[in-house]
């Protein structure tokens, strides 16, 4: 059953939260984004601003398949398209450096883009 989304609001974070998409932590005072959703079970979908602007682009290619998009996608998708976003090969980077890396290059990349 594909997931229905039920609300969407942008919260700064009043205490740790783990981001839904790549699995780091969402620190106190950093805005995320949380989706409530109900797929049979009611849940709340938390993520980083800059993973939902990331999941936004990739995620298309998933969305025909009812599957929705997780962290399973969302690190497939880094490694995927790492070296087009940083410049350089993943080779012998662990999932944190590369995420990292990556997160750091997309925000520069959109900063160069919006002027």
């Amino acid at each position: 059953m594909s997931a229905i989304l039920i609300s969407e609001n942008t919260f700064t974070a009043k205490k740790k939260h783990l981001c839904d998409l790549c699995g780091q932590h969402i620190e106190v005072g950093e805005k995320y984004k949380r989706q409530f959703c109900v797929d049979g079970n009611a849940y709340a979908f938390k993520m980083h601003l800059v993973c939902e602007d990331i999941a936004k682009v990739y995620s298309k290619e998933y969305d025909s398949d009812g599957e929705g998009y997780d962290h399973n996608c969302f690190s497939h998708d880094v490694f995927e398209n790492f070296e087009v976003v940083v410049g350089f090969k993943s080779d012998g980077l662990k999932y944190q450096e590369a995420l990292k890396l990556f997160k750091q290059k997309w925000i520069e990349g959109k900063e160069v883009t919006n002027g």
